[in-house]
C-alpha cells in the first residue's frame, strides 16, 4: 500500500513539471507572439524603391541640399544610394513612420550593406544610419524633433552612437565615446549594422565589416546624457527609418543596401514576468 502510494506521488510529481515546463514554454510563446512584430522589412525585391510588397511601406531620396546629382534607385534586388556634387549628402528615408515608444518593448533596427565605396579617400567619409523623427535631412527639422543615430567614418576609422535631441529649432547632441574600428576605407562585400534599443539604453554593433575591428558600442540613457531618457527620445512622434552615404567634396560616393528591418520584441523583464507567474502557478498545482 506504502508503495502504491509513493508510487502515485512520483506520477503526480512528474506529471506536475510535465504541466509546468509546459505552460512555461507556452508563456514563453504566446509572450513574444502577442508583443514580437515586425515592424518594417524591404529586401528591395520589386524594383521600384517607392513601394514594398513587404511590411512598412518604400522609401524615397533624401539629401541635405548641398550639392546636385544625387540619387537613389532600386534594381538587382538592392537600394542604390549615390551622393551628389559638392558636400552634398544623400539617403534613403522610409515614407512612413513607426511608433516606438512602447517601454515594455525593445526595437532593433538592422541594415544589410551590399557595399559601401567612397570615392575619395581623405574626405569626410560616413556612412550614417539613423531613426529620426523629421522628414528631411538629418540634421535639420522642425521645432521638436529626435534622432538615434549610428555612423561609422572612413575618414577617423571610428564609430559612435549619437542622440540628438532638437527643441526650439536647435540641435543638441548627446554622443558616446568614439570606438576605433582600427583601418577602414570601405566595404566591397558588405556588412551588417545594427542597432538596438529598450527603456534603459542602446547599442550598435556591426557584423562583417572590412575593419580591424567590429564596432561594439553600449550604453544606457542615464550614461549617455542627462535628457529625460527613453520618454524624451521616443516622445516627438514616430520614427523614420533611414540610411545616408556621404563623401564631402566628390561626386560618387555609394552605398548598396540588401535589406533594411525594423522589429519590435517583448523586454526580458516582460517576459519574465510572465514565466514567473506560470511559474507561481505550476507550483500551487503541485501542492494540490
Amino acid at each position: 500500500m506504502e508503495k502504491n502510494k509513493q508510487s502515485y506521488n512520483c506520477q503526480l510529481i512528474t506529471n506536475c513539471k510535465r504541466h509546468a515546463l509546459a505552460l512555461l514554454a507556452g508563456a514563453a510563446v504566446l509572450t513574444g507572439a502577442a508583443n514580437a512584430a515586425v515592424v518594417l522589412d524591404d529586401t528591395f525585391g520589386d524594383g521600384a524603391l517607392g513601394t514594398n510588397p513587404g511590411t512598412g511601406g518604400g522609401f524615397v531620396l533624401q539629401t541635405n541640399g548641398l550639392g546636385t546629382g544625387a540619387s537613389v534607385s532600386e534594381s538587382d534586388s538592392l537600394a542604390k544610394i549615390v551622393d551628389g556634387s559638392g558636400n552634398n549628402t544623400a539617403g534613403i528615408r522610409s515614407s512612413n513612420t513607426f511608433d516606438l515608444s512602447d517601454n515594455s518593448l525593445s526595437y532593433t533596427a538592422t541594415w544589410e550593406v551590399a557595399s559601401l565605396d567612397f570615392a575619395t579617400a581623405g574626405n569626410v567619409e560616413r556612412a550614417i544610419f539613423t531613426l529620426q523623427t523629421n522628414d528631411s535631412w538629418l540634421f535639420a527639422g522642425g521645432a521638436e524633433e529626435s534622432r538615434l543615430i549610428v555612423e561609422i567614418n572612413a575618414q577617423s576609422d571610428e564609430a559612435y552612437i549619437r542622440y540628438q535631441n532638437r527643441s526650439g529649432g536647435s540641435n543638441v547632441n548627446y554622443t558616446t565615446a568614439d570606438f576605433a574600428l582600427g583601418a577602414f576605407s570601405g566595404d566591397a562585400d558588405g556588412f551588417t549594422a545594427t542597432m538596438s534599443f529598450d527603456s534603459t539604453g542602446i547599442s550598435f554593433t556591426t557584423i562583417g565589416l572590412d575593419a580591424t575591428n567590429q564596432a561594439n558600442i553600449s550604453t544606457t540613457w542615464a550614461a549617455l546624457g542627462t535628457f529625460g531618457g527613453f520618454a524624451t527620445v521616443t516622445g516627438d512622434g514616430g520614427f523614420h527609418m533611414s540610411a545616408f552615404v556621404q563623401d564631402l567634396s566628390t561626386t560618387g560616393a555609394t552605398m548598396d543596401l540588401d535589406r533594411l528591418s525594423l522589429t519590435s520584441i517583448p523586454e526580458a523583464s516582460s517576459v519574465g514576468l510572465i514565466i514567473g507567474l506560470v511559474s507561481v502557478l505550476a507550483v500551487a498545482r503541485r501542492r494540490r
